[in-house]
């Protein structure tokens, strides 16, 4: 049976996910809530992103968002995500649609420009159908040696054989045949692999059978991101680079709160790297409060005064593409964080730095991109209570 507390939580839970508000505590003098945009426009200072990029749009069709824009994306069942903010990837693969094209070689099977595509356009993604067996349609790319993953957009559409993709030319096939649907589109990866010259492509066991693909993509790294378009040539999608400088009107450097939901990204960084979740800083690495993903998974807030680093706190681990709440707090005495409204944790600290400026989802450098998604971020103007911090992120 619900306690009274529970059912207050329960409340300020749903106006916080479902309003982007906080009663009961003091208001956030700057609330970024994704759920209030109409628009893809940034709401507040400088975003930017040199080229297009691609969404799930609220119907579950893939969306294009002009550059300069920041996307705005949805999960497959119209459920907003948030804000997508996302490193650089070029898709190497050309004509990653049409498998009619002649850099594809098909070698016992038919291709036609017939299939309505990821983006609902009519005769935009291709029909691939094995006129024997083992029938093959491969693309060769010119590349030197890099780690490289692959995803493509599948449909079956005839049949019922085993269906394999590869990116090393058949070498390794890989059997996708179970995460097929009938009925709609599967974006479907196999795992990466270092290697020069990737050949890409499919294999049809059984002579026949056909299936729809789309959106084909080879890109630098270990885990997907979003949908690249390619013609004839590769194509690069420009990384989201949002800033926000911090004013005396609403931010106070000695105090403050700072609370963001979101998710992580489809994978981890690799060895060496980091995916910053947000960072505060004064224009320098000298002096800056951040929060960080590491390869291991876990969350980290670190803290440089005068460029040592003072504190560098293990908040949690959180698996690949899962929500999250998390809020930090600080003072000139101590810094406070709460994840998913577990027990505060946080050491006592002298913290005494001037901060000019918030950048979401990336470092001071432009690198280390959340890849993820953040749906609210949120800053209080004082230091919230520990019992608070621990409510607002349930």
């Amino acid at each position: 049976m619900a306690t009274p507390a529970t059912v207050r939580q329960a409340v300020l839970s749903l106006m916080r996910d479902s309003l982007g508000k906080f009663p009961g505590v003091t208001p956030p003098s700057l609330n970024l809530f994704c759920g209030d945009a109409t628009s893809d426009a940034a709401p507040v200072d400088t975003f930017a992103r040199s080229t297009s990029g691609t969404r799930f749009g609220q119907t579950g069709l893939i969306e294009t968002v002009a550059a300069g824009n920041v996307r705005r994306e949805w999960d497959a069942t119209g459920n907003l995500l948030g804000w997508l903010l996302e490193d650089s990837r070029t898709n190497v693969v050309l004509y990653c649609r049409d498998l009619t094209n002649a850099v594809w070689t098909k070698t016992n099977c038919t291709s036609a420009l017939s299939q309505t595509g990821i983006d609902g356009a009519a005769s935009s993604a291709s029909l691939l159908t094995a006129t024997a067996g083992a029938a093959t349609c491969l693309q060769t790319i010119t590349l030197a040696s890099s780690t490289r993953f692959q995803t493509a957009f599948l449909k079956r559409i005839t049949g019922s054989g085993a269906v394999s993709m590869t990116m090393d030319g058949g070498t390794t096939w890989t059997d996708i045949t179970a995460q097929l649907s009938t009925t709609a589109w599967t974006r479907i990866a196999i795992a990466s692999q270092t290697l020069a010259n990737p050949s890409v492509g499919f294999k049809l066991a059984t002579s026949g059978d056909a299936i729809a693909i789309d959106g084909v993509q080879n890109t630098a790294g270990t885990y997907q991101t979003s949908f690249i378009l390619t013609t004839s040539s590769a194509v690069a999608r420009a990384s989201d680079v949002w800033t926000h400088t911090v004013a005396s009107s609403w931010f106070k450097s000695e105090a403050g709160t700072l609370f963001i939901a979101g998710d992580t990204a489809p994978g981890l960084p690799p060895s060496g790297a980091s995916q910053v979740l947000a960072m505060l800083d004064d224009g320098t690495s000298s002096n800056r409060i951040y929060i960080y993903r590491a390869p291991t998974g876990a969350l980290y807030c670190a803290i440089s005064i005068s460029g040592t680093t003072a504190a560098n706190i293990t908040i949690g681990t959180i698996e690949n593409s899962m929500p999250f709440k998390l809020a930090l707090s600080w003072s000139s005495s101590f810094v406070h964080i709460s994840l998913n409204g577990t027990t505060v944790i946080g050491p006592s600290i002298a913290l005494s730095i001037i901060l000019t400026t918030l950048r979401l989802g990336l470092s001071i450098s432009g690198s280390a991109l959340w890849n993820g998604h953040i749906r609210h971020l949120a800053y209080f103007p004082v230091a919230l209570s520990d019992t608070q911090l621990q409510a607002i992120t349930l």
